[in-house]
C-alpha cells in the first residue's frame, strides 16, 4: 500500500502577506513586553524618562530592521519557489 504525497499549493502573495503580518505582530508585542518591563523595573527615577525614551528609540530601530531583513528573506524564499515553478 503506497502513500501518496500531495503537494498544496499556497498562493506566494498570501504567504508573504501573512508571513509579514505575523513578523510585525510579534515584534510589536515583544516590543511591548520590553517596555512594560522596564517601567515597573525603572521605577520613577531622577533619569527615568530619558532612559526610557532612549531604550525606545532603540527598540523601536531594532525592530524596524529585524521585521525588514525578515520581509527580504520572506520575499526571496517566494521567490526562488515561484522560479522552481515556472522552471
Amino acid at each position: 500500500m503506497k502513500i501518496e504525497k500531495k503537494q498544496i499549493k499556497a498562493n506566494p502573495l498570501v504567504v508573504v502577506l501573512i508571513s509579514i503580518m505575523l513578523l510585525i505582530t510579534v515584534c510589536c508585542v515583544s516590543y511591548l513586553i520590553i517596555l512594560f518591563g522596564l517601567n515597573t523595573i525603572l521605577q520613577e527615577g531622577q533619569y527615568y524618562e530619558q532612559v526610557v525614551e532612549a531604550l525606545s528609540i532603540m527598540f523601536g530601530i531594532t525592530i524596524v530592521l529585524l521585521s525588514l531583513i525578515g520581509i527580504v528573506w520572506i520575499l526571496n524564499a517566494v521567490n526562488k519557489t515561484i522560479k522552481e515553478e515556472t522552471k
